[in-house]
C-alpha cells in the first residue's frame, strides 16, 4: 500500500513538471554509474532463492529527443558474492538495459521513469549456482532524480529487474529478480 502512495506521489510530481517545462532543447548525456543491489539467486539443492549482495560499475547514455521522452542505454560489469552458512557463491556478468526514458525537468532538478528490456551475459560463476543459461533477458524499470550543474548531472536511480526465462534449463521456476540503487555522474550536451 505504501508503494502505491509513493508511486502516485511521484507521478503527480512528474505531471506538475509538464507545465513547468516551456523551453526544451534536445540533449544527450554520457556518464558513469556505480550501484549496489540485492538479488534473489538460486543455489543447487535449494528450492528457495537466496538473497545475495552485488555491485556494479559501468557507462550510461541518455538521449532525449522529444519534450518528455528519449532512450536510455547502460553497459555495466556486475559482481555478486555470498559467503555465509558454509555456502560460498559468486558470479560475474555484463548487464545492458535499453529503456524508454521519460524525462520530467523542474529547473535544475529532474525526475525520470525508465522502462524496457535488458539482456545479461554471464562471464563467470562457481559450481553451486542454478545459472545454466549464459545469456538471460528480462524486463526492468525504475525511477530517478537528478540535479544539473550546467553540463554536469548528478543523479540517483532505483530500479527493479525481473528475468523472463528461468535460470535453469530443466525447471521453469528459477527466475532471478533484483532491486538496485545507483549513483551516476554524467555530462550533458545540448543539441540544436
Amino acid at each position: 500500500m505504501r508503494f502505491l502512495f509513493v508511486t502516485i506521489g511521484f507521478l503527480c510530481f512528474c505531471l506538475l513538471s509538464l507545465s513547468a517545462q516551456n523551453k526544451f532543447s534536445r540533449f544527450y548525456e554520457f556518464g558513469v554509474k556505480g550501484s549496489g543491489y540485492i538479488v534473489d539467486t538460486y543455489v543447487v539443492d535449494s528450492a528457495l532463492a537466496v538473497p545475495m549482495n552485488g555491485s556494479n560499475f559501468g557507462i550510461r547514455l541518455v538521449y532525449v529527443e522529444k519534450k518528455y521522452a528519449g532512450v536510455f542505454f547502460e553497459m555495466t560489469y556486475n559482481t555478486v558474492n555470498y559467503n555465509k552458512d558454509g555456502l560460498n557463491v559468486s558470479y560475474k556478468y555484463l548487464h545492458f538495459p535499453l529503456f524508454t526514458h521519460f524525462y520530467f525537468p523542474m529547473g535544475d532538478f529532474s525526475a525520470s521513469i525508465d522502462l524496457g528490456p535488458y539482456g545479461m551475459a554471464l562471464l563467470e560463476k562457481n559450481k553451486p549456482l542454478v545459472l545454466e543459461n549464459d545469456f538471460l533477458y528480462g524486463i526492468g524499470g525504475g525511477v530517478g532524480v537528478s540535479y544539473s550543474l550546467k553540463n554536469v548531472v548528478i543523479g540517483v536511480d532505483a530500479r527493479y529487474y525481473f528475468n523472463m526465462p528461468s535460470n535453469s534449463r530443466d525447471d521453469d521456476n528459477f527466475r532471478s529478480k533484483w532491486f538496485e540503487v545507483s549513483v551516476n555522474l554524467g555530462f550533458r550536451h545540448l543539441l540544436k
